[in-house]
């Protein structure tokens, strides 16, 4: 599924450095100290940044779930959903269903702009369960939700089929949405068997 290769990267401190890992499990978990450069790695995964040396193979393209809809402020949720019907990357059949589970069908007709961080997670999250791509990057999607919100999610991520990488500070979370977690330190990722779901 996803396959490191003696891939290194740095800003001024190094995120990998000659690090080589081939993971197989399609659903996975990164956690991590603040600042350590877990957001960088999604980064690194999607193409949006390109390691300095090594390789980065996945199985499949990627769609990174982006939080900020700053530029769509004035858009309603039914406008954007209008457009994604037309674009070959959403497939929008089954649009109404993600919207009831995630509790947002009261603000279909709310600008982006006006809704909580909360609800504009959700938004987000919607469209990437819409999207075609085979592997969904997501950052932090358990933060500013209430317990509720975050099981329907947690039960969304377990019905997918794709692949999942989610990056969250809440292990808790983590464990009940993916397969297996591993830790971004000292240059790369390794994984705790005390990470590793029965």
């Amino acid at each position: 599924m996803y396959s490191f290769n003696h891939v290194t990267f740095k800003y001024t401190d190094y995120i990998l450095k000659d690090f080589s890992m081939n993971i197989d499990s399609k659903k996975i978990g990164i956690i991590g100290e603040n600042g350590i450069g877990k957001t960088t790695m999604l980064k690194l995964m999607s193409g949006q940044l390109v390691p300095q040396s090594g390789q980065i193979a996945l199985s499949g393209d990627t769609y990174f779930v982006h939080f900020d809809l700053f530029k769509y402020k004035k858009f309603t949720l039914r406008d954007m959903l209008d457009l994604c019907m037309h674009l070959e990357s959403f497939n929008c059949t089954d649009y109404m269903d993600y919207v009831k589970a995630l509790h947002i069908t009261s603000y279909m007709d709310v600008p982006i702009g006006k809704l909580s961080k909360g609800t504009i997670k959700k938004v987000a999250l919607l469209f990437g369960f819409l999207s075609v791509h085979p592997i969904l990057l997501i950052d932090e999607p358990f933060e500013s939700l209430d317990k509720a919100s975050n099981k329907n999610i947690i039960r969304l991520f377990n019905e997918e089929e794709r692949g999942l990488v989610i990056v969250s500070h809440d292990l808790d979370m983590l464990q009940q949405s993916v397969d297996k977690i591993y830790h971004l330190n000292n240059k790369g990722l390794t994984i705790s068997e005390n990470d590793v779901l029965l």
